[in-house]
């Protein structure tokens, strides 16, 4: 199932995560994916 990340509800979601992100200053971000999704891609 797709998300639509720019949906308004979206992309307050994104813009806490980028904030809260912003605040603390990290030197490296890492995300982290299921394993089926990466090797479907």
């Amino acid at each position: 199932m797709a998300v639509d990340v720019l949906t308004p509800e979206r992309q307050r979601e994104i813009d806490a995560v980028v904030r809260g992100l912003a605040r603390f200053e990290p030197t490296v971000i890492a995300v982290e994916w299921p394993a089926k999704l990466v090797d479907e891609r």
